[in-house]
């Protein structure tokens, strides 16, 4: 591992995480409801991607994961009844295919340039019913090191 950059082995943390995820999905399928623990772990995997993501300036990685991590600390603290489950895992696997498909363009070496606002819009969509605000942050944050703290 001792020839990987460090941006490298950020992506690779930032792959593991995705798995990690996918694994949360895989068994909360068989029980049907995401438990406590799978929504704080999730929260912990999107405010890792979000931090990671942003120091390699992968603005767009970035912002989605920031929303997401939104979404699971308003289900973790509100706790809202009417939320449902397929809906849930439809947002967190766009949100993953979004951020793999972004990963696989920098290991190409191609630029991370696809926007996420249409995922981002959608999180909101689905959930302002519930009374949450799930909040956004812009390029500009980044652009001036404002990149917004975890819960």
């Amino acid at each position: 591992m001792s020839g990987l950059s460090y941006e490298s082995m950020k992506e690779l943390l930032i792959f593991e995480l995705l798995e990690q995820l996918e694994q949360i999905i895989l068994t909360a399928e068989k029980s049907g409801v995401y438990s406590e623990q799978d929504i704080n772990e999730i929260f912990r995997i999107m405010h890792t991607i979000k931090s990671s993501s942003g120091m390699m300036a992968y603005e767009n990685i970035s912002r989605l994961s920031y929303a997401m991590e939104n979404l699971f600390f308003f289900i973790r603290e509100k706790k809202p009844s009417s939320i449902q489950f397929s809906e849930l895992t439809d947002q967190i696997l766009k949100g993953s295919d979004f951020i793999n498909t972004e990963l696989s363009k920098i290991e190409a070496l191609k630029p991370p340039d696809a926007d996420p606002q249409m995922i981002i819009a959608g999180i909101h969509r689905r959930y302002e019913h519930t009374g949450g605000k799930i909040h956004v942050y812009h390029s500009h944050h980044i652009n001036q090191g404002m990149l917004p703290s975890g819960r």
